[in-house]
């Protein structure tokens, strides 16, 4: 519907309406969240939206492969995230040997945005 909708030209990127979908419903209204992830999806643009849509909807399942990956893997995402929900992200480390899910609370899909000092802080312990 969205992809039909933009090439109709009534695609705005996300919009407000869209929000809570993708961020946890205490960030939809901070001023330091919500219009920066409607700026962004506006500057993508139809086109990349388009493009970003087709990719999603004809990437065949890698999940197979995951075992073969080898070096160290940690995966943060959003507790409440509505897009790839707990029980997929679990599903994904799952298939990674050694892998760690860190799962953050008051987060929907946009980890970096939603709790930017929780991503920094896990990225620089893994990195150590």
């Amino acid at each position: 519907r969205s992809v039909r909708a933009a090439r109709i030209g009534a695609f705005k990127g996300v919009t407000q309406r869209l929000l809570p979908t993708i961020l946890h419903p205490d960030h939809v209204d901070d001023p330091a969240i919500g219009p920066i992830v409607l700026a962004m999806t506006e500057r993508v643009g139809r086109k990349a939206f388009e493009l970003q849509q087709a990719a999603a909807s004809g990437r065949p399942d890698f999940r197979p492969l995951l075992g073969t990956i080898a070096c160290p893997t940690l995966a943060i995402g959003g507790r409440q995230d509505r897009v790839t929900p707990p029980a997929l992200q679990e599903e994904i480390v799952a298939g990674i040997p050694g892998a760690s899910l860190e799962l953050l609370d008051i987060c929907g899909h946009l980890a970096p945005l939603e709790q930017p000092d929780q991503v920094n802080r896990l990225l620089r312990a893994l990195l150590a």
